[in-house]
């Protein structure tokens, strides 16, 4: 008996000190894990840094750390949709369209965060939107002046020329036909500035348009992401690469992550942002991105069929998987049709 109790204290003695070297490895892994996903943030590669959160708030077990990988990635996404409606103020800087740069600027609070990438620009390329629009709005406001008091003295003029009942009625005929040309030429002036008013809030339209294809853009894109992600999984398949099924299905995890926030995404997108004629192009995002998710879950499936299943399981799954993801893109390309329109 005492030999038996010998062995039996040393097995426990053993398991409690490798549970604990367990939970500090994985202690280490996970703030690894966060430091990875925090330096991709702060250089600016938002995109990996949404990949990184993503996969540690499914590693992760503790709430705390899931809540502030939430935060994070949202954080992230706000930067990745500021960067890409900077990339169009400049553009419409260059173009000279500063009406519309400061509109893009002034309207994405993410482009003016000390942690944007391209904060100090955004700032100074804001600033000089806004000194090109004041001298505009000055001249309009001065111009809208002159017509005024052009109409004041026009009106004393009328006054005075009504009260000189000694003049001939050849020089009040005269007169009358003056102050009619006069009022015209005011009319015509005040309809051109009108016109100028409602050109501007033309263009505010086309930039809130702009900007909703721009954010769908950015979902868009995280889709051909994960396509990438389902592609390489099914070319090692396909090719007999022997590559270790669990290597496969976390690669196959990171394209579902992705597919299951654009789902999210799109959802929000289509509730609080989106015109009612554009309605139709978030419901395709959304189709394409739960194709993939079955995809995704398909392509767990085939990995171990490749292990263990038969050819016809394997060849079954393998065309379900390749009818969603074609369906996907059909509906993906149509997006990216009306993108680009």
């Amino acid at each position: 008996m005492q030999p038996y109790f010998k062995a039996l204290m040393a097995f426990l003695l053993l398991t409690a000190l490798l549970s604990g070297g367990y939970a500090v490895f994985q202690r280490e892994f996970l703030e690894n894990m966060k430091q990875r996903a925090a330096q991709e943030l702060g250089a600016g590669n938002y995109l990996a840094s949404i990949l990184r959160f993503n996969e540690l708030k499914e590693i992760s077990g503790d709430e705390l750390v899931i809540e502030s990988a939430e935060l994070d990635i949202q954080k992230a996404q706000d930067l990745l949709v500021a960067e890409k409606n900077f990339e169009k103020a400049k553009t419409a800087a260059e173009e000279g369209d500063w009406l519309v740069t400061k509109t893009i600027l002034e309207g994405d609070a993410a482009v003016i965060n000390t942690s944007f990438k391209y904060y100090q620009e955004a700032i100074d390329l804001f600033l000089e939107a806004s000194e090109k629009i004041k001298y505009l709005e000055e001249k309009i406001d001065t111009e809208l002046r002159k017509l005024k008091d052009e109409a004041v003295e026009e009106k004393k003029l009328r006054e005075t020329a009504e009260a000189q009942t000694v003049e001939t009625q050849e020089q009040l005929e005269t007169t009358i036909e003056e102050k009619v040309r006069t009022e015209e030429i005011l009319k015509r002036q005040i309809k051109e500035q009108e016109g100028k008013v409602e050109l501007a809030k033309g263009e505010i339209a086309v930039e809130r348009l702009e900007k909703f294809k721009n954010e769908l853009d950015v979902y868009r894109e995280m889709l051909m992401t994960g396509i990438d992600h389902l592609d390489n999984v099914l070319g090692e398949v396909e090719n007999n690469n022997n590559t270790n099924a669990f290597a496969l299905v976390s690669v196959v995890s990171q394209g579902k992550t992705l597919f299951d926030e654009v789902e999210v995404l799109g959802q929000e997108l289509l509730n609080q942002r989106t015109p009612e004629e554009h309605k139709i192009y978030v419901n395709k995002l959304m189709q394409a991105a739960s194709l993939l998710i079955e995809a995704s879950q398909r392509t767990v499936s085939l990995v171990f069929s490749d292990m263990g299943g038969t050819e016809s399981e394997f060849e079954t799954l393998l065309s379900e998987i390749k009818q969603r993801k074609n369906t996907a893109l059909q509906l993906i390309q149509e997006i990216q049709n009306f993108i680009s329109s």
